[in-house]
């Protein structure tokens, strides 16, 4: 991670360039209902291919591993040619915030790249509240080597303005997951660990000034390095100022905030005022309204340890609604989530009419918003143009269940009275108001919900279920809206709508209705749930089962009632995926565990290597690329994309080529090999006593959302999660080779092998 001038975040992976991070996470976890993004945003217009002018050659044993494929005396592909020219080792982003070079470079974006031997660089310029990082080296890199043992990994900016470059200097920087096992024979994959590099980078006519001594400096020279032209001096003198804790500085740094003519001086003086504690009111309303956006953007942030007590500074940030710069209404839209009243929400709710329509905004203040959500509601609420437009509904309908999830009865009101405005041609919307506000309970808070309704607001949830029953049998409706309609079903009691939901399992409907019948029965707690689920199992397609055996396992009860069910051979043992299965091995319920075991025998993942064995023959067969396209869509799809086809959720494919077939055929069949964290599959338990499993696909503070197996995803707030830990096994499914013969498997692979 390194940041700029101003505290922006940048950080970076091994396919992933440049990133750049969008909020802080104290932010979005101070309202715990609020649903988040992920914080991280590609800001590298090309990401991971963007083109790299590699000047090294490939490295010997890449050129002799490429030979021997490609003579037949060593298994998998030749590679069609050296595998290189783009981002698959990134690491080290690194912001220049130093002196030494020249202005042009101030700011600029490094990100080294270790297979290709090279320093990437990058200019930042602004794109709303993001930025975007465009390559500022035409058709070459700031520093390449055509040395194959430089492998930049880190890089910092030096106190003489220069900057230093860390260079790992190993020979082999492959993972073993993309060597074949019988060729690490031929290579010491240990070379180089005794050895390491340091550079510096100057301009030509660079004379060094010597090393600095600031724990020799006094306070006031400390103070006077807060304006340093030099990145590290201000950072350096600003620590040493808090470490120090003098309070007679706070006279020399209060002139220094409002009279440095470095925009940067000013923005430290006033972090080393708060660090001592000496920060007022008194500097800070003047910040506030500083020429540069972004001093005023951090005294926002500044105010609010100070807010609740001062109404100054509440208004003179209520007043900033309107500031010119969006950056600040960013930094507004945050900040104002520490102050409380009616000015303050008056303020929120201007912001939102007034630039609701940018994403990141709309996250701003919905973070603001756990205190005072009602009051802003109605003001909203009453918008005509707002509440018309996509933003403006969406975010009604998001601020509803935060309300209901609040359970508060001022602000449930607050939302009841409000749908009496609506027109009936906003029926859609004040449906939607209702289902959020009641789905985010479960229960009988849900019924105290409902029962609290009068008069609009009942109508209108009689109206929503009414509607639901008649979309969702309607064969002439679309697929999409039936499964919407059956999902609102889950606010009527389950008796009123049991028989229904059996019908929609019925062969007959389409997957997309049957699928959304299994979440809306997920919901209901009750075991005949799980009865109904295994009455119609039979007659399921494979996918449904999936999701199907997903659901039933998603409850302690539920489970005892599909062993029952396998016991009893109505579900057999092979319709249970292997992976599922030794996950209820290690299930917290030891009888279940035991259980488990007993039905299922010894562990299915010890029998990989017979597997492997008898696929190998793949490797010398002739495949069909359009066969295996096809494969691809069937097998594949659901977790990877290629060439516009299927979900990223697994590993990007579109280099996979460069692994080679026979590592690639290794990974098919034995997915527990070699797992990266980021694909392990986890186990949860929430607070309402279901077990859910699946792959984390991405956090923040707030919340989790879980890819299934089933291939449906679920958010999840960590204030619903009771335990959660790693199960050590990837969240690629054993046992492809059941959808796959070996004819097939070549396929497959044919067409995993034309991509370029």
């Amino acid at each position: 991670m390194s940041m700029d001038n101003w505290g922006h975040k940048f950080v970076c992976s091994n396919s992933v360039p440049a990133q750049m991070l969008m909020y802080d996470d104290r932010y979005v976890a101070r309202n715990p209902h609020l649903k988040a993004p992920a914080v991280a945003v590609d800001i590298a217009p090309e990401g991971k291919f963007t083109k790299l002018y590699r000047i090294s050659p490939p490295e010997p044993w890449r050129a002799l591993r490429t030979n021997l494929r490609r003579t037949g005396r060593f298994k998998g592909s030749d590679e069609g040619g050296t595998p290189f020219g783009f981002f698959t080792g990134a690491t080290g982003v690194t912001i220049y915030r130093g002196n030494a070079w020249p202005k042009e470079f101030h700011g600029n974006l490094l990100v080294g790249d270790i297979a290709n031997n090279l320093i990437y660089r990058a200019t930042l310029s602004q794109d709303g509240l993001q930025l975007v990082a465009t390559r500022a080296d035409k058709d070459v890199e700031f520093l390449s080597s055509s040395d194959i043992w430089f492998r930049p990994v880190q890089m910092a900016n030096a106190p003489d303005g220069t900057l230093y470059v860390l260079d790992f200097c190993r020979e082999l920087i492959e993972g073993a997951a993309f060597l074949p096992p019988e060729f690490l024979k031929y290579l010491d994959v240990t070379s180089g660990n005794d050895r390491g590099r340091i550079y510096r980078i100057a301009p030509r006519d660079f004379k060094y000034p010597g090393p600095p001594r600031l724990g020799d400096a006094s306070t006031a020279e400390l103070v006077a390095l807060l304006e340093h032209p030099n990145g590290w001096h201000r950072d350096t003198a600003s620590r040493l100022l808090y470490q120090r804790q003098e309070s007679s500085a706070s006279t020399a740094l209060r002139t220094l905030a409002s009279d440095s003519q470095l925009a940067e001086g000013r923005v430290g003086a006033l972090y080393s005022l708060q660090g001592i504690g000496t920060l007022d009111e008194a500097t800070l309303l003047p910040a506030l309204q500083d020429p540069a956006p972004l001093v005023r953007a951090h005294a926002l942030r500044l105010a609010e340890s100070m807010v609740r007590e001062s109404p100054a500074l509440v208004a003179r940030m209520c007043e900033m609604i309107s500031d010119i710069d969006p950056r600040v209404r960013y930094q507004l839209a945050f900040s104002l989530g520490a102050a409380r009243g009616r000015a303050r929400n008056t303020a929120i709710a201007t912001l939102v009419l007034e630039n609701g329509a940018d994403r990141w905004m709309r996250l701003a203040l919905a973070s603001s918003l756990f205190e005072g959500a009602g009051p802003v509601f109605a003001v909203l609420g009453a918008d005509t143009e707002f509440r018309s437009s996509t933003h403006g509904s969406q975010f009604l309908v998001d601020r509803a269940g935060q309300i209901g999830a609040n359970n508060r009865a001022d602000e449930i009101a607050i939302v009841i009275r409000t749908l009496e405005q609506f027109t009936e041609g906003e029926k859609s919307l004040g449906q939607r108001i209702v289902e959020a506000l009641a789905s985010s309970q479960k229960g009988e808070s849900r019924q105290r919900i409902l029962a609290a309704a009068g008069g609009k607001a009942a109508d209108i949830l009689a109206q929503l279920l009414i509607e639901a029953r008649t979309i969702a049998v309607d064969p002439d409706q679309d697929g999409t809206r039936r499964a919407e309609a059956i999902r609102s079903l889950r606010l009527a009691p389950l008796a009123d709508v049991q028989p229904l939901l059996a019908d929609m399992l019925d062969l007959k409907q389409p997957g997309l209705v049957q699928s959304a019948t299994l979440e809306t029965l997920g919901s209901y707690p009750d075991n005949e749930v799980a009865h109904l689920i295994i009455s119609h199992w039979r007659e399921m397609s494979p996918a449904l089962r999936a999701t199907a055996a997903e659901t039933l396992l998603s409850r302690p009860g539920w489970i005892t009632v599909l062993l029952d069910a396998v016991e009893k051979k109505s579900i057999g043992r092979g319709d249970i995926d292997p992976t599922r299965v030794e996950l209820l091995k290690q299930h917290p319920d030891r009888d279940i565990s035991a259980r488990v075991q007993t039905l299922f025998g010894s562990s299915s993942l010890g029998r990989r290597e017979d597997v492997i064995r008898q696929y190998r023959v793949v490797l010398k067969l002739n495949g069909d690329a359009i066969r295996g396209k096809e494969f691809f869509k069937k097998v594949c799809s659901a977790c990877h994309q290629l060439e516009g086809v299927g979900t990223v959720v697994g590993a990007d494919l579109k280099a996979i080529r460069n692994r080679g077939m026979e590592a690639v055929l290794l990974n098919v069949l034995d997915p527990n090999r070699e797992v990266k964290p980021r694909f392990l599959t986890y186990s949860m338990i929430t607070d309402d006593g279901r077990s859910l499993t699946g792959m984390i696909q991405t956090e923040n503070a707030n919340s989790l959302t879980l890819r299934r197996p089933d291939g449906t995803t679920l958010d999840i707030q960590r204030g619903e999660i009771e335990a959660l830990r790693s199960t050590g096994l990837s969240f690629m499914p054993e046992g492809l080779e059941k959808q796959l013969d070996p004819q097939a498997m070549a396929d497959l692979l044919t067409y995993l092998d034309s991509i370029r």
